[in-house]
């Protein structure tokens, strides 16, 4: 539980004093690759989050340095899809593929460990998180509906035995 939270978006919408989103939290307008000094203040920032961003920017190593020197002590947490996950290789047999059309990367575990490498981090984990088809079983019913459940079934299975084939990556590292 934050006591409070900061959000940076690049997008034009926001105005130029921000989006209160909550009684204790803030979007503002800038760069979250190389957040400016002015957005975060004299806040002391414990946990920077950039869930599903990293496979979005054209410099995923640059901005680990970036955030490394902005926020030394804090933790940040990435998360990020498996560009080698079970599911893309069994999407890709019916000729389908997962990933967003905005990704501009794709990440492997061991990527992932040598971009933490490359960034100078010294204390890092990399941990596995599985696939759920949440909003396909939502979306189906009867026969489809058991359909889905039962690929979900097989890959989640399939991720348990092969860790390396899992639906994506939380990166939890110490600055």
């Amino acid at each position: 539980m934050a006591r409070e939270v900061v959000g940076i978006d690049n997008s034009n919408q926001i105005p130029d004093d921000g989006i209160k989103t909550g009684v204790n939290s803030i979007i503002y307008r800038g760069d979250g690759v190389c957040p400016a000094p002015e957005l975060i203040g004299d806040r002391h920032i414990g946990i920077v989050v950039a869930g599903e961003f990293i496979e979005h920017i054209e410099n995923p190593l640059q901005f680990f340095k970036n955030i490394k020197n902005a926020f030394p002590g804090s933790e940040l947490l990435i998360s990020t899809p498996n560009g080698v996950s079970f599911a893309n290789t069994l999407l890709g047999t019916i000729g389908r593929e997962v990933q967003h059309h905005d990704h501009l990367q794709i990440f492997t575990y061991k990527i992932l460990n040598t971009l933490c490498l490359r960034a100078g981090f010294t204390d890092w984990e990399i941990i596995p998180y599985r696939f759920y088809a949440t909003e396909m079983i939502l979306q189906s019913q009867g026969l489809k509906r058991n359909l889905v459940r039962f690929v979900e079934s097989l890959i989640r299975i399939i991720e348990r035995m092969f860790p390396l084939l899992c639906f994506g990556y939380v990166v939890r590292i110490r600055l």
